[in-house]
């Protein structure tokens, strides 16, 4: 049993997540929380300071926002929120030039690969360049024959029209 008795509780596995997301580089979010340099500040390095912090505010059906998505989790930058909330407070895809590659984003001075089965965005990994993330990214689309017919590669930007004369 841990010290704080919480371990069973919902705000301690968002505690756990969290910490998670941010610092297992082997976590499949670390991409975008960790590896964009967002970090869990030292005060929330212990579970008991987080519970302290933040179970006053807990509801059931919350999630643990960060107000500026650009800025760590610490006690001045989270709240509770609801998943519209928090839609709304995402940042948006950036782009990889003049021409976005479909599955390619930008993340500093690397490129994050993924795609999208059945609703669950699945990260296919960084890369150096824009060319290494659509190539992961066309294999992938191809090995897992999503579409029969025209296949829409990374190498168009988005809504372009295959096969369209």
């Amino acid at each position: 049993m841990n010290k704080h008795g919480m371990w069973h509780h919902p705000v301690y596995k968002v505690w756990a997540t969290m910490k998670q997301r941010c610092q297992n580089p082997k976590n499949q979010r670390y991409a975008d929380y960790g590896g964009r340099g967002i970090k869990v500040c030292d005060r929330w390095q212990d579970p008991v300071n987080f519970i302290e912090d933040m179970f006053h505010a807990w509801k059931q059906g919350l999630t643990l926002d960060r107000i500026n998505n650009d800025g760590n989790y610490e006690p001045s930058n989270c709240r509770w929120a609801t998943r519209k909330e928090q839609r709304a407070n995402q940042r948006e895809p950036q782009a990889c030039g003049e021409i976005p590659l479909k599955g390619v984003t930008r993340i500093g001075k690397n490129y994050r690969a993924r795609i999208r089965v059945k609703g669950k965005r699945i990260s296919l990994g960084m890369f150096n360049t824009a060319e290494e993330a659509s190539e992961a990214y066309n294999e992938s689309y191809r090995s897992l024959r999503l579409y029969s017919g025209w296949v829409r590669l990374a190498l168009y930007p988005r809504g372009a029209r295959l096969g369209a004369r």
